[in-house]
């Protein structure tokens, strides 16, 4: 597709709507201020555009959102703490932007929360323990920000946890966390097809 300009200040009026991609796109500017107007969306994809701006405080309205997938953009500024009454939401994909500051630590209460991506922006502080609290985690990417630091004992205790990204930060990750870990890597690891 080639839509350009802004998304249009009509939308959040569309009060039923559901679905709302608008991905792959040449679309500007910043996202609504109302966005979170739009009660019954479920899924909200704007990937791969040229949005700018912060994210509107008013996304953590968005009750019903399962899938919110903002990534490569230009969106900046800091993550609104009410990114966390998100409970509902299972994909938050914030990857490739300028986003900066920390992880609310509100975070925690995203207890649907399956897939974190946050790789790519300009991230800083240390890793919330609050991310222990997201029982349904399978991917946490991170990586390429600048989170420093701990990495928390607690990210490393969800069971559910299938694949994390933590390369490209100032992370300290403890031997204590991989128990029986240590020494050099078998030649067969290291020769995998």
């Amino acid at each position: 597709n080639s839509i350009t300009g802004k998304i249009p200040f009509g939308i959040p009026l569309m009060v039923n709507l559901e679905r709302l991609h608008f991905h792959n796109n040449a679309l500007q500017g910043p996202l609504p201020q109302d966005i979170g107007d739009l009660e019954q969306l479920r899924e909200l994809y704007l990937y791969n555009n040229e949005l700018t701006g912060p994210v509107p405080a008013s996304i953590g309205d968005l009750e019903n959102l399962l899938s919110l997938a903002l990534n490569s953009n230009a969106l900046s500024g800091e993550l609104p703490n009410s990114i966390g009454d998100l409970e509902s939401l299972e994909v938050l994909d914030l990857a490739d932007n300028a986003l900066v500051g920390g992880l609310p630590r509100n975070i925690g209460r995203m207890s649907a929360l399956e897939e974190l991506y946050l790789t790519s922006n300009q991230m800083t502080g240390e890793l919330p323990k609050e991310l222990g609290n997201l029982e349904n985690l399978k991917r946490l990417y991170v990586g390429s920000n600048l989170f420093q630091g701990e990495v928390p004992d607690e990210i490393f205790e969800i069971v559910t946890l299938e694949e994390l990204g933590l390369a490209n930060n100032k992370v300290d990750i403890s031997p204590a966390e991989f128990p029986g870990l240590g020494g050099e890597l078998p030649l067969d690891a290291i020769n995998l097809p």
